[in-house]
């Protein structure tokens, strides 16, 4: 996918994504200028096809980072912890879920102090349809609180974000359309606006595999 700033056009970023037989997503490469290489993903999975780590890497190879992952026995994810360079934990997300299987809160600590230490949760709704619909980001601290609401077409996609603070004023307006698609429905070229100003346009082409 390459994202294209209006104000330049020649500024481009690109991402570019494989997958592996079963159909998951084995590496992401990223890049700027659309060729210069700007890092890369790697994900490996268990053997019962779930995600157990990803690592990241800037280029010529340098790692910067790594999540690994834990589940539930039903295969859910429990929990993921970000490690850095060094294989130091930097932070742990833990996972809880409605009993649609929805996950509605996660609550994300810290290990800077060398102690996991509590620092901010999402709490998040959704539809009829599981459409996530609501997300609020909450600091334990009580100095950041960021409220989003987003609106989806009837065909599904997300056609706006609205983002208020703890007063609930209105501090960011985002809004999505999509200009082109495939012939399996799925969009290659979308919009996005701030406040009713062009930021970005995002363009996609998908290979599909028979």
């Amino acid at each position: 996918m390459i994202s294209e700033n209006p104000d330049s056009l020649k500024f481009k970023n690109k991402c570019k994504s494989y997958y592996n037989k079963n159909g998951f997503i084995e590496k992401t490469e990223f890049f700027y200028f659309e060729n210069i290489v700007d890092g890369r993903s790697e994900f490996e999975y268990d053997s019962n096809d779930l995600l157990k780590e990803v690592t990241h890497y800037k280029p010529k190879d340098e790692m910067i980072g790594k999540a690994s992952y834990q589940y539930y026995d039903d295969g859910t994810l429990k929990s993921y912890v970000f490690y850095g360079p060094d294989d130091n934990k930097i932070n742990k997300t833990y996972c809880k879920y409605d009993d649609k299987g929805n996950r509605i809160e996660e609550k994300v600590t810290e290990f800077w102090s060398g102690e996991e230490t509590d620092v901010y949760s999402l709490k998040l709704k959704y539809n009829d349809l599981d459409q996530l619909i609501e997300k609020e980001y909450i600091e334990e601290n009580q100095e950041y609180y960021s409220k989003h609401i987003y609106t989806y077409d009837n065909k599904g996609f997300l056609i706006e974000q609205n983002i208020s603070n703890l007063q609930l004023e209105l501090t960011k307006n985002l809004k999505y359309s999509y200009s082109d698609f495939d012939e399996n429905n799925n969009w290659t070229k979308s919009l996005k606006f701030q406040n009713d100003s062009l930021v970005s346009v995002d363009v996609k082409e998908i290979e599909y595999y028979e």
